[in-house]
């Protein structure tokens, strides 16, 4: 088999199966799907920055930064930022406390009161504070 017929076809690993029909909806434009796997990494790194301040969400859980429908609105200073996340997450233990830092002082960065939450029925709007409230008062 040659690498190109190899790298694509599906193995038992990859082979969506019963669940092919969700892949139906998904671009056949390249640099659109590259926009949304774009999208998705970003919404990762700002997931894992609130993750490891003590904010864990679901990973359909978006707000800030990570709720950005079109690179067009992510500016040269949001970029900047954002690359400064991802080198301090890399960089190890020492440099969590520049980590916690920009997290608490950028409201791009900060979980946010009321969340955006991608769903199978659709987009919901999470309010945290209701739902911080309902666990304190049981």
């Amino acid at each position: 088999m040659s690498p190109i017929m190899y790298y694509a076809s599906q193995s038992y690993i990859t082979d969506p199966g019963i669940y092919a029909e969700l892949f139906d909806n998904l671009p056949a434009n390249v640099s659109v799907l590259c926009q949304i796997i774009q999208g998705l990494i970003l919404a990762g790194l700002i997931r894992d920055l609130a993750a490891l301040n003590r904010h864990e969400l679901l990973c359909q859980d978006v707000w800030g930064l990570a709720d950005v429908e079109d690179e067009k609105q992510i500016s040269e200073d949001d970029r900047i930022v954002l690359d400064k996340v991802a080198q301090l997450t890399l960089s190890g233990d020492d440099t969590f406390p520049q980590l916690q830092k920009l997290f608490e002082r950028d409201s791009r960065l900060r979980v946010f009161a009321a969340i955006k939450c991608y769903t199978q029925s659709g987009v919901k709007m999470v309010d945290l504070i209701d739902i911080t409230q309902e666990q304190t008062s049981q």
